[in-house]
């Protein structure tokens, strides 16, 4: 019997960041969201699953796949990015990742991603309205890299089913080969169809590593931000696998940037309390905390009422 209750986010575009009290203390005061290095996630199969299918998809063209083209796809992808990440030239990796839910009161993520304390929370952002990175403090060192990349993807929901990942995978390796076969006419065209065999791998295969996710998590949900940030762009926190590099997400101050230098309001619709005894003063303090801090909504003096204000609400899961 599954132990999610309805959720009344089902059909909205609310995603819900499930986080402990002082992790909301920080983002309600930064105005930050912390998206993480993708090597250190805690699925050991982030990324790689996907792989696993694009080497089933190559393996089952057998000798129709050339071995030239195998050399282009040892060189992109993930094992270029983790040897990228071990080099002492270039330390960080480029590759970013922001988890929610579309699950709003969720049994597992309250037991699994809000912390241990007696108190937690689910953050509902609105899923259509981009985020943006937020440029660190230089220090007097500089910075150790840059490669100029800064890129924040649309919100998008991951695959859990292994069919679906298989066929696409499938149809990935299929369109690369095409490419690849085409014929060039002359030196200069095959220079330009190297360039294009490198983008339609990166293009066909990206999509699906940053997607697929295995089956067993099936019950998170989930929904993800993919940001590509170079070296410049990169902070580090103490995690449980060592120093953790990720970048600082925060509200867009309507230009078109995808990097500003000042925070700003993220799009916090709403806010729910973990399941347990009454929280009516739990509420209160809550709803007092983001009025403190600018969410407090905006008052129309013709209507004399406040609007925009963040729902702040219990879960309805009967767990103590």
């Amino acid at each position: 019997m599954s132990e999610e209750l309805p959720s009344e986010s089902s059909g909205s575009n609310l995603v819900w960041h499930y986080t402990n009290g002082v992790a909301l203390q920080n983002i309600i005061i930064k105005n930050e969201l912390w998206a993480s290095n993708t090597a250190f996630m805690n699925d050991t199969h982030e990324r790689r699953l996907a792989d696993k299918y694009l080497i089933q998809a190559r393996e089952s063209m057998r000798n129709s796949f050339p071995a030239m083209l195998d050399n282009y796809l040892d060189h992109v992808g993930d094992l270029y990015d983790r040897t990228r990440f071990r080099s002492e030239e270039m330390p960080d990796g480029t590759r970013y990742l922001l988890s929610a839910s579309n699950n709003g009161d969720s049994l597992t993520m309250w037991r699994g991603y809000a912390g241990t304390d007696h108190v937690s929370y689910a953050i509902g952002l609105d899923r259509n309205e981009p985020l943006r990175i937020l440029r660190p403090e230089a220090s007097k060192y500089g910075h150790y890299w840059s490669t100029g990349v800064a890129k924040v993807y649309p919100w998008f929901d991951v695959n859990y089913d292994p069919g679906a990942a298989e066929r696409r995978a499938q149809r990935a390796m299929q369109r690369i080969l095409e490419i690849f076969r085409r014929p060039s006419s002359s030196p200069e065209d095959l220079y330009f169809r190297t360039g294009d065999i490198f983008n339609a791998i990166q293009e066909e295969t990206e999509p699906l590593r940053n997607e697929t996710k295995h089956h067993g998590f099936v019950h998170e949900e989930e929904a993800r931000i993919i940001v590509d940030a170079s070296g410049d762009l990169t902070r580090y926190r103490s995690g449980s696998m060592g120093m953790v590099p990720y970048v600082a997400l925060t509200g867009g101050d309507g230009s078109e940037k995808t990097v500003v230098e000042q925070p700003n309001l993220l799009p916090i619709r709403r806010i729910r309390m973990s399941p347990g005894s009454d929280r009516f003063y739990a509420l209160r303090s809550l709803r007092s905390l983001l009025r403190a801090n600018g969410y407090g909504g905006e008052y129309n003096e013709d209507l004399q009422i406040i609007e925009n204000e963040i729902v702040v609400d219990m879960s309805r899961i009967p767990f103590r």
